[in-house]
């Protein structure tokens, strides 16, 4: 499955865990069931915490962007 994080820039607006549906492994480009979880929501309090708090400061600065704003609307994908 993929565990998707809706962002407007530094806010997490959602999170979605999408499953492949009858079971497998991949839930990229076939039909999969969504499940969607609030912001700061037990099942992803630490993977959100890790991904605010550490992964985008981490990859914004090796990127040289740092200093600038996140896009309006992305996401973060972990399959």
């Amino acid at each position: 499955g993929e565990v998707r994080m809706l962002m407007v820039g530094d806010v997490m607006q959602m999170i979605i865990h999408k499953k492949p549906e009858g079971g497998g492994l991949s839930a990229v480009g076939g039909n999969s069931d969504y499940t969607y979880f609030k912001p700061g929501c037990a099942e992803y309090a630490e993977l959100e915490s890790k991904f605010v708090n550490h992964d985008i400061p981490m990859v914004m600065k090796q990127l040289d962007l740092e200093n600038d704003p996140l896009p309006i609307l992305w996401t973060g994908d972990f399959i």
